[in-house]
């Protein structure tokens, strides 16, 4: 069975679950999953039933003609979501309302849209902004490694009851305790803690290739603690993946790596920066600070070479992870962004910096000009008039800037095509990120969306940069 018949095939057994029989279906789910020669005689209007779309589709003319189809209708009705969302927009009466079932796609909330739905930014628009005439029931569109989709709105209405799709589960078996043949294939990984639409874009694969029976691996750290709705959404995936022989493993993440050894090349690039007498020095760190007060040390050279690692995983489209790390002031923190930023540049891609304080922007810029001889570097702040600020942004452009140093009300305000152009960005910098808790939201608020514009960022503008986030 392929999955639209097993998707089509689940909607018809939750229908005949309900009763009575006037119902209307609701599909908060993928409309073109579903196999009309199996469910045609109760969709209330087939020729809207699979768009996606805003008014100028679903306007008054459409509300009054689906209207008169619910409100005469004897038997049960499939309506799609985005149908659903305008009749709520336009007027739900009470006597529909009570009627209404939502079937709710409970594995994702992500579902794909065709290249010409989906609604472009301009370079110097800020992607935090809804555009005009997206769909009411569109959170928002992103694009990820070039396929289109957009994120639903759950819930317009708490009024309307609802059901899960996919309501059976299945435990996960741990993948450490599958014996590995040498010939094993390498499972996809799925990771929680550092791509919050990870799961989406894995189920959105497997049905985009008709390969359910995928086996894939579920990674999280040792310390992290999975909420209850994504422990059930993982369980109910890995029972629909049993039913094509597919799995789900759980991979819990490995902890610091105690016997570490520093490469000569990272050794040698902190030489030729901070001079041939420099050596890294240990840090002292928790080993876990959620289970234990026990401290180990750790170069920072492996910091270094993790973010190296980091940012070849992400250019290269592998699992990747960012990059938290608080120390007290004089630990070197500087350094371990600064050196791994160098190494970036002489592959040609770009760091931006997220630095609070001017005075403190300007004292990093400078220093990195004159007692590190790395001349690649500029800031972006009120210091400079909008003439200088423009051509560091050219520079920037023309790959004579390669770091980047600006404050978070900048670095929020614009695409990040407006500093960059098409370069690739290599890392993200947030530093002083103690700020938030030290002196507490009202002190720099734009530093409490930082997080969530990259986000968007990295879906929107399918960059796939590592970031790092260093506070005292």
């Amino acid at each position: 069975m392929n999955f639209k018949t097993y998707y089509s095939n689940r909607i018809n057994q939750l229908i005949e679950e309900q009763n009575p029989t006037n119902r209307i279906f609701v599909l908060l789910g993928q409309t073109s999953l579903v196999e009309f020669n199996m469910i045609k005689a109760i969709i209330a209007d087939e020729n809207t039933f699979a768009l996606e779309g805003n008014e100028n589709i679903f306007d008054d003319d459409w509300y009054d003609d689906i209207y008169h189809t619910l409100r005469k209708a004897k038997n049960n009705l499939l309506i799609s979501y985005a149908q659903y969302s305008y009749i709520e927009e336009y007027r739900l009466p009470d006597s529909i309302r009570r009627r209404i079932l939502i079937l709710n796609d409970n594995l994702r909330n992500l579902f794909p849209i065709y290249e010409n739905e989906f609604l472009e930014n301009t370079i110097e628009q800020n992607i935090d902004i809804r555009p005009e005439n997206l769909p009411i029931y569109q959170a928002e569109q992103l694009k990820i490694n070039n396929i289109y989709y957009y994120s639903v709105i759950k819930h317009l209405d708490n009024k309307v009851d609802s059901v899960d799709m996919f309501s059976n589960t299945r435990e996960l078996r741990k993948y450490s305790n599958i014996i590995k043949d040498e010939d094993s294939t390498i499972f996809p990984i799925i990771n929680f803690t550092y791509d919050e639409y990870a799961l989406d874009e894995f189920v959105n694969n497997c049905i985009s290739n008709n390969r359910f029976d995928t086996k894939a691996i579920v990674k999280i750290l040792k310390k992290e603690k999975l909420s209850e709705s994504k422990l059930t959404k993982i369980k109910s995936l890995n029972y629909l993946l049993n039913d094509f022989g597919g799995e789900l493993f759980l991979l819990e993440d490995e902890e610091i790596q105690a016997d570490f050894t520093t490469r000569d090349e990272t050794l040698n690039l902190l030489k030729k920066y901070w001079g041939d007498n420099s050596s890294f020095r240990n840090l002292k760190i928790y080993r876990n600070p959620d289970l234990s007060n026990d401290i180990q040390e750790i170069s920072q050279g492996q910091i270094v070479e993790d973010v190296i690692n980091q940012y070849h995983n992400a250019k290269e489209f592998k699992e990747y992870r960012d990059i938290f790390l608080t120390a007290p002031t004089g630990a070197g923190k500087s350094l371990l962004f600064q050196l791994p930023s160098f190494y970036i540049s002489q592959l040609g891609d770009v760091t931006i910096v997220i630095s609070p304080l001017i005075a403190l922007m300007n004292d990093q810029v400078n220093s990195i000009f004159k007692d590190r001889k790395f001349t690649k570097v500029a800031y972006l702040n009120s210091d400079l008039s909008l003439t200088n600020r423009n051509e560091v942004i050219e520079r920037c452009k023309n790959k004579e800037i390669d770091v980047l140093y600006m404050s978070p009300e900048l670095f929020l305000s614009y695409d990040i095509k407006y500093f960059i152009n098409d370069r690739h960005l290599g890392l993200i910098v947030i530093d002083e990120a103690h700020l938030i808790t030290t002196w507490g939201r009202d002190f720099r608020v734009d530093y409490w969306y930082l997080g969530n514009h990259i986000s968007k960022i990295r879906k929107f503008a399918n960059y796939n940069g590592s970031d790092e986030i260093f506070g005292d």
